[in-house]
C-alpha cells in the first residue's frame, strides 16, 4: 500500500531548469521579454491611439455643440488621463525589451537624462535580444506574419506623422 503523503519519488536532476522553447507574448504582461519589431509595434500603437482618443474626444464635442467652459475641462482632462495610460503602457514595454537584452529595468531611470534619453531609445530599437533563455526568461516567440503587417503599418503610422508638418507647411506656401 502506497502512502499518498509521501513526498514525490522525483530527483532535482529530473526537473529541467530552464524551458525549452521561446516563451509566450502577451501584449498587457508586466514581465517578460519583448523583441524589437513587437517593441516598435506596440509603443507606436501606444502612441497612435492615444492622438486617436484626443482626436475622438474633439470631434465629438464640436458635434455634440459642448459649452466652451466643459469643452475645455474635458479636452484637458481625457487626453491627459490616456497620455498618461500610454506613458505606463510605454514604460512596462521598455522594461519588458530591456529584460530581453538581459540589462536590469533599472536602467528606465535614464529616461529622465537628457541626451541619454535617446541613446537608451536607439538601444531598444535596434539592440540585438539574447537568443537563449537568461535571467528574465525564455526569448520572445519568433514573428509570424501578424507581427510584420502590424509592424508595417505602425511604421505607416510613424512616417504620417513624421511626415505631416512637412506637408502642412508646402500646403502652407502654396496657398
Amino acid at each position: 500500500m502506497t502512502n499518498p503523503y509521501a513526498a514525490p519519488d522525483l530527483s532535482v536532476a529530473d526537473t529541467p531548469s530552464v524551458p525549452a522553447g521561446p516563451g509566450h507574448t502577451n501584449v498587457f504582461a508586466l514581465n517578460g521579454r519583448l523583441g524589437r519589431i513587437r517593441y516598435f509595434t506596440y509603443v507606436t500603437l501606444a502612441v497612435a491611439a492615444t492622438f486617436g482618443v484626443a482626436i475622438v474626444v474633439a470631434v465629438v464635442m464640436v458635434f455634440l455643440r459642448v459649452p466652451q467652459s466643459i469643452a475645455l475641462q474635458v479636452s484637458t482632462l481625457v487626453p491627459l488621463a490616456v497620455t498618461v495610460l500610454g506613458a505606463i503602457a510605454g514604460l512596462v514595454f521598455a522594461r519588458r525589451r530591456l529584460q530581453d537584452l538581459d540589462t536590469t529595468p533599472w536602467i528606465l531611470l535614464l529616461f529622465l537624462v537628457p541626451l541619454v534619453n535617446l541613446g537608451l531609445m536607439l538601444r531598444l530599437l535596434f539592440g540585438k535580444g539574447t537568443p537563449a533563455h537568461n535571467r528574465f526568461g525564455p526569448p520572445p516567440p519568433p514573428n509570424g506574419r501578424r507581427e510584420y503587417i502590424l509592424f508595417a503599418c505602425a511604421l505607416l503610422i510613424m512616417v504620417a506623422v513624421l511626415s505631416a508638418p512637412f506637408l502642412a507647411a508646402g500646403i502652407n506656401e502654396r496657398g
